[in-house]
């Protein structure tokens, strides 16, 4: 047996996911949540429905209420001249006993029903009159439906002669079912006999088959018309949708460092506008990318360069500092004397003559090539004064203040004294 392919695999695997009704719901959940497509299309076809079938009630409502209307008129008119007839034919009769009485009821009846269209007819006496042994006995052609005149209509005929009154019922079929119905009823007055009640039905079987009629294929339409709707939901949300699309699954890839992936461009709409756009920013970024890339590789030759050349002359220094610490006992130890002297030149108190003198000399022991020197300096501007100066922050007097060398580890004692006479 030759095994699947891979669609096919695919296709079966789905086939036993969507088999689990129970995963339904959690599927559904991450379609809504994942696709636009998907909620586009759902709200669309959700409030379409909805809206078809608000229209869809209006109109059945309104067509069923317009047969009712139409008919209940055409019933209240038929009723009316079949009452009238009837009336007629008993008011031109002079029966005087039962027998001729209840041949005027049955010619009155089929009077009715001609006039009527209605085999539905009920006549009662209306009760509260005094008894007769000429009155014919009450009859009905309801059948089962007989209970449908119910009290309050008798009520309301028996205390308003003259007056036509109407009640919507159920009445029963021959298969045992129910259709819609009216029963009116009015008053008629039988001579010898009295007054009597007397009750037409009327079938609206055929206005209700209309009504299911309209209703039904209101029902089709409006669900063919949702289903059309979100066809062309899906079509339409799908040239939109695919773009933006394909625009996520390129910003992605750039994120993830391929710069060389752009939007394709077709067209002058508001998508390739925004196509345009994102190339543009893509070039943008690529470039911004490329010269940080070659800075950063000018930096790092820079670095290289810049740490060969300057490795030569720190080793030369290094090596110098290494043998010069090395011969640190060879050198000679120097002690250096600063005098400052300021003596006045002429009796004038604003003019005074500086002599600066600096001698050197050796430690004991130790030979000292260098000559002493000695300068003399005059400032003719001195003014005439007596101070005492010192590089040193001590007191005047002080001879010398120990200086400690880290690189050769000896005291240089360095005496100075500064004096000023006027």
């Amino acid at each position: 047996m030759a095994e699947p392919t891979g669609f096919a695999r695919t296709w079966r695997r789905g086939w036993r996911d969507w088999r689990d009704w129970r995963s339904w719901r959690a599927r559904l959940l991450r379609t809504w949540r994942s696709s636009l497509q998907f909620r586009t299309v759902t709200i669309t076809v959700v409030l379409s429905g909805i809206a078809i079938v608000m229209v869809g009630v209006y109109v059945s409502v309104s067509v069923g209420n317009d047969l009712f209307q139409s008919r209940l008129s055409q019933v209240e008119l038929d009723s009316n001249r079949a009452t009238s007839a009837a009336q007629g034919i008993l008011d031109s009769s002079d029966a005087a006993d039962r027998v001729q009485v209840q041949s005027l009821l049955a010619s009155a009846r089929s009077a009715i029903s001609a006039a009527s269209s209605s085999r539905l007819v009920a006549v009662f006496r209306v009760p509260g009159q005094d008894p007769s042994t000429s009155v014919p006995q009450d009859f009905s052609t309801f059948g089962d439906s007989t209970e449908v005149i119910s009290p309050e209509l008798r009520t309301a005929v028996q205390g308003s002669p003259g007056t036509q009154f109407w009640q919507s019922v159920a009445l029963a079929t021959d298969d045992d079912g129910q259709v819609a119905g009216i029963v009116v009823g009015s008053q008629i007055t039988v001579p010898v006999a009295g007054r009597y009640e007397l009750y037409i039905g009327y079938n609206l079987g055929e206005a209700e088959t209309t009504l299911q009629f309209v209703q039904r294929t209101l029902g089709i339409a409006g669900l063919l018309l949702i289903i059309l709707i979100g066809a062309v939901t899906w079509i339409v949300v799908r040239f939109v949708v695919t773009p933006i699309r394909v625009a996520a699954e390129t910003s992605q890839r750039l994120a993830s460092g391929d710069l060389g992936v752009r939007l394709p461009v077709k067209g002058d709409d508001v998508i390739t506008t925004l196509a345009r756009s994102f190339n543009g920013m893509a070039d943008s970024l690529q470039s911004q990318i490329k010269e940080l890339a070659d800075l950063s590789e000018v930096q790092q030759r820079f670095v290289s360069d810049v740490s060969h050349e300057l490795r030569t002359p720190l080793t030369t220094i290094r090596l110098a500092g290494d043998m010069l610490y090395d011969q640190r006992a060879a050198f000679p130890l120097r002690r250096v004397v600063l005098r400052n002297s300021c003596t006045p030149r002429s009796s004038d108190s604003n003019s005074c003559s500086r002599t600066c003198s600096r001698s050197a000399s050796t430690t004991p022991g130790r030979s000292n090539s260098r000559p002493s020197r000695r300068t003399s300096c005059t400032s003719p501007q001195m003014p005439s004064r007596a101070c005492g100066r010192s590089p040193n922050p001590r007191a005047p007097g002080s001879t010398s203040s120990p200086r400690e060398d880290t690189s050769t580890r000896r005291s240089i004692p360095v005496a100075s004294a500064g004096s000023c006479t006027t």
